[in-house]
């Protein structure tokens, strides 16, 4: 691997009220990595929530009002900016005051007076160090079979999800998706062509799902979980529809289907018009809604509506041209 394409291609923000400093460790940094740099802390979190994450942060320790222990505690607060590695640079070799800042994030010290090449090494390793990290991560939150997200993905990233929407006051809509008698297509055809079926799905709804703000997971066996931040239960419910026909038109063969080929069920639920968003409600109602759908003989799509909304909390089927209530 090329470290210099590497550095070439990574961000750094420098955080120092010190104008000197700031134009000197510029010159040091600017051939090699894409620099930014702002004069304090407060900044420096501005900075990243505006302009999105630097790959490292280089920061002096001592500023004025707002040093950079206060800054690196802040910084963690945040789930979109925590990840970032923090380099301190300071004169001052006090350890108390360094285990307070590894304490506080940091993952790096470099002392001053600052040496170029010794700088640019400790900031390539830390980016690179990040690097294995994400990946490392990517792969734990990865189904192996058919590349979606899995579980382990919803327990890391859910709470910021839910977070960001709760605070821009958005909704969201979640799917449960179930493939249709799999258990009777793996006794007819066996377990490979079964895994060859989960991922022909899992492709279909991925390629549905278009927005990258929108995720589509492996949830267990034959069951997919979709999210839909900021997007309505009418939206949701067409995506839906959408799906259980793809599914349909791969034109996969099952003998045991009342329709002779490989269908799926959807339940859809929605925080729509609620007071608050509580994932683990809208999970039970998509899945009440799914169990809805099989109930109503498989291949379709079903809605849950509350009952402060609909006053009996009615599942609904849905097709191309209506809504049939379900008692």
């Amino acid at each position: 691997m090329n470290v210099n394409t590497i550095a070439k291609k990574s961000s750094v923000l420098i955080v120092d009220d010190d104008a000197l400093v700031r134009a000197t460790i510029m010159g040091m940094l600017n051939k090699e990595f894409d620099c930014h740099y702002v004069d304090n802390g407060r900044k420096a979190i501005e900075f990243c929530k505006q302009h999105g994450s630097p790959d490292v942060i280089l920061m002096d320790y001592h500023m004025p009002e707002f040093d950079g222990l206060k800054t690196c505690q802040a910084i963690q607060q945040y789930d979109e900016l925590k990840h970032i590695p923090i380099v301190f640079f300071t004169g001052n070799e006090d350890c108390e005051l360094q285990r307070k800042c590894w304490m506080a994030g940091a993952a790096d010290f470099v002392s001053k007076p600052i040496k170029a090449e010794v700088l640019k090494m400790r900031l390539q390793h830390q980016i690179e160090v990040k690097s294995r990290e994400i990946y490392l991560e990517s792969l734990a939150c990865k189904d192996s079979l058919t590349s979606l997200y899995n579980r382990q993905f919803l327990v890391q990233s859910l709470p910021r999800i839910v977070r960001q929407l709760s605070r821009e006051q958005a909704c969201l809509s979640v799917m449960m998706i179930d493939v249709d008698d799999f258990k009777k297509f793996n006794d007819a055809y066996g377990h490979l062509d079964g895994d060859k079926v989960l991922k022909a799905v899992a492709k279909t709804l991925s390629g549905i799902v278009k927005r990258p703000s929108d995720y589509v997971l492996r949830f267990g066996g034959e069951e997919f979980l979709v999210l839909l931040p900021k997007t309505k239960q009418k939206e949701a419910l067409q995506l839906a529809h959408h799906m259980t026909r793809a599914v349909e038109r791969l034109l996969i063969r099952h003998k045991h289907s009342d329709f002779g080929r490989v269908t799926v069920s959807v339940g859809v639920s929605s925080s729509e018009n609620k007071a608050s968003l509580k994932f683990v409600e809208l999970l039970k109602a998509a899945d009440e809604a799914l169990y809805a759908a099989k109930a109503l003989g498989k291949n379709t799509v079903a809605v849950y509506t509350s009952p402060r909304r609909s006053g009996n909390g009615v599942r609904q089927k849905h097709s191309a041209s209506s809504f049939v209530s379900v008692g």
